[in-house]
């Protein structure tokens, strides 16, 4: 008991700072939709603050753990295929439905949830940057060329290879991206950053945690809770991410293959982290179904919060 007692103390700050951007949103305190503004500028302007002095001081080679993060990697994109061939085969939600499916089922919310909650619990947020740079820069990066593929075909626009380029582009210009490989180049060539430029980041990305959470919290409580009507798909879905997905990385990372402690823990908590936003904010682009992505990206994040002491005690 005292294992999980301790979780849990260590879990509340994150839940209260969840629970009050639910409730200032819930009582029209603050506005749902500052959600997204204050979203953009977590995602633009405090991660990459806190990701580029954290991987410059970072050695590479334990960070990147090749077997470790090749574990990961293997069972995401095993995973999104497999959901994405059942989604062909028993539903008819189309191209672009069963992308945003393989996404919500097997991408976690890293910036938002993931980075707080490893600072929090194992006070090193750097184990996150991995899966995000794997994340944005291969599977983000499937998912938006299946869109923008069945965007152009519906539209009959522009020519597939544009799409696809387009796609490749989108992901790997964000600022998380540019932020990491600018910190891996500084950190391989050995070039040293000014201390005051390094400290001014690391202010500035002290700040990400606490504001990427109420900005969930926020939209969550802009969204409905939609206990009842729910899809056979859905509900599918949330089971896949919540448990399924990291039950499979667990046993793989624990069991089959020789991966060296702190990974399995890390690989599974990673594993448990709730459905990402962008799932949500995709839809909306490319007129995807915004109904199914909010109530998901909802749900999965309750289920997370609930399972994390769980998913703690069994790998700690």
């Amino acid at each position: 008991m005292n294992g999980v007692a301790g979780t849990v103390i260590q879990l509340v700050p994150i839940a209260v700072l969840v629970v009050a951007g639910w409730w200032l949103a819930h009582r029209k305190i603050i506005a749902a939709e500052v959600s997204k503004p204050l979203c953009d500028l977590t995602f633009l302007l405090l991660i990459p603050a806190f990701l580029f002095p954290e991987l410059y001081a970072s050695d590479l080679r334990q960070l990147f753990d090749i077997q470790a993060i090749a574990t990961y990697a293997g069972v995401s994109l095993t995973g999104m295929v497999i959901v994405g061939g059942l989604c062909r085969r028993f539903t008819n939600v189309g191209a672009a439905g069963t992308a945003l499916r393989m996404m919500a089922a097997c991408q976690i919310n890293t910036a938002y949830f993931a980075i707080p909650v490893f600072v929090q619990l194992f006070d090193d947020a750097a184990p996150v940057l991995p899966v995000l740079v794997l994340q944005v820069c291969c599977q983000t990066v499937l998912v938006l060329i299946i869109l923008e593929l069945a965007e152009n075909h519906r539209t009959a626009g522009r020519h597939p290879a544009v799409s696809v380029a387009r796609s490749v582009t989108a992901a790997l210009t964000t600022p998380v991206v540019i932020a990491c490989a600018a910190a891996i180049a500084c950190n391989i060539m050995s070039l040293t950053v000014p201390e005051t430029v390094l400290s001014g980041l690391s202010f500035a990305g002290e700040a990400a945690s606490p504001v990427a959470l109420i900005a969930l919290g926020l939209h969550l409580g802009g969204s409905t809770l939609r206990l009842r009507g729910a899809t056979p798909d859905e509900n599918a879905i949330i089971v896949v991410k919540c448990v399924i997905f990291p039950l499979m990385v667990f046993g793989l990372a624990e069991y089959v293959l020789p991966i060296s402690d702190p990974w399995p823990a890390y690989l599974t908590m990673l594993a448990a982290m709730p459905t990402p936003q962008n799932v949500f904010v995709l839809a909306g682009r490319y007129g995807g179904d915004l109904d199914f992505a909010g109530s998901v990206v909802v749900k999965t994040t309750f289920v997370a919060l609930l399972l994390l002491p769980v998913w703690t005690t069994i790998v700690m």
